[in-house]
């Protein structure tokens, strides 16, 4: 997304709506859901629920034992199964690495296998067929494009009515389900660490309400995410931004990925040397030049330890040998 596309989100966020377009209709106004207006659905989709089982519709948990009888094996549920476990280990590798390169790589890994997750789910999907759950969560989705997608900027005329025809709620689902993408949680973050967000942002004194003007209970759900994360970069910056390095000040992206690896190099301790000593460090296995550059040591102090070894003449260094390598 460009930064432009991010002025366009984060001005919608404020306004409380997100504008799509039809040929027919014309402008469209999506309202942003408020934190009761998602209560409300909650309670909508238990109600849906309870009627898709009165139905006599099958349950997930009951078609989910019956597909093994239709063309679903052992070894599929256990390729899926271990794809997701997978997926949620490197995600949480991620959440942990100081080393940039070796982030892109578990990132690599991940897309990778969400695109073989996506073949088992859609084979698994389609044997499932319909269940209760699935019936109610499609009546859902027609229930919030019917409520929440407006002619007007005031909510006052809604698109669907009882005239709407089956062709044009397939259009709307995609122009909803566009919007949802937009508005997804990274895009979130990233206007909160634009500096479009934050110039205003730093005013409202950590205040929801001056910020936005109404209570926390009357906001939309992306306003308080915004705000929570705007909050969240706010103490980041002010604990870590005098070590910000100015290659990467405007670009928020690069910030973002900054921040996590500066957390994460203070939780591992390898910075704890102190950082007055003339000597230098151990290398990081696998480490770039950039990675060092990223986690705020100078590649020149780095000391490879096989170079060491070898000019020393000994097949191992001693403990005080180690300890002065690392300052």
């Amino acid at each position: 997304m460009k930064d432009e596309q991010f002025h366009i989100c984060f001005s919608e966020i404020i306004n409380g709506y997100s504008l799509g377009y039809d040929d027919k209709i014309g402008d469209i106004y999506i309202k942003h859901i408020t934190h009761l207006e998602s209560l409300k659905i909650e309670k909508q989709y238990l109600s849906l629920l309870k009627e898709a089982r009165e139905k006599n519709l099958p349950s997930n948990e009951t078609r989910e034992k019956d597909i093994f009888q239709e063309g679903w094996t052992k070894k599929e549920e256990e390729q899926l199964n271990n794809t997701k476990l997978f997926i949620s280990s490197a995600q949480e590798n991620i959440s942990k690495e100081f080393l940039l390169s070796k982030r892109k790589m578990w990132r690599r890994e991940i897309l990778n296998s969400e695109k073989q997750l996506d073949s088992l789910w859609m084979k698994r999907d389609y044997l499932i067929g319909t269940t209760a759950e699935k019936h109610a969560n499609k009546q859902l989705f027609y229930y919030q494009i019917s409520n929440y997608m407006f002619k007007d900027e005031n909510f006052i005329h809604k698109i669907v009515d009882d005239d709407t025809q089956e062709k044009e709620y397939e259009k709307l689902v995609e122009i909803y389900n566009k919007y949802l993408e937009k508005m997804g949680g990274e895009t979130i973050k990233r206007i909160a660490i634009s500096p479009f967000f934050t110039n205003i942002f730093y005013m409202s004194g950590d205040n929801a309400y001056y910020f936005y003007g109404k209570p926390i209970v009357n906001m939309t759900k992306h306003q308080s995410n915004l705000f929570l994360w705007g909050r969240h970069f706010k103490n980041l910056m002010g604990q870590y931004g005098d070590r910000l390095p100015k290659d990467i000040a405007d670009n928020p992206d690069d910030i973002l990925e900054w921040f996590e690896i500066t957390q994460n190099v203070e939780k591992s301790g390898i910075l704890k040397e102190d950082e007055s000593a003339d000597g230098g460090m151990m290398s990081l296995p696998g480490a770039t030049k950039k990675d060092y550059e990223m986690i705020g040591i100078d590649p020149s102090r780095i000391v490879n330890m096989g170079e060491k070894i070898a000019k020393s003449g000994k097949n191992m260094l001693t403990k005080e040998e180690l300890f002065e390598m690392n300052g």
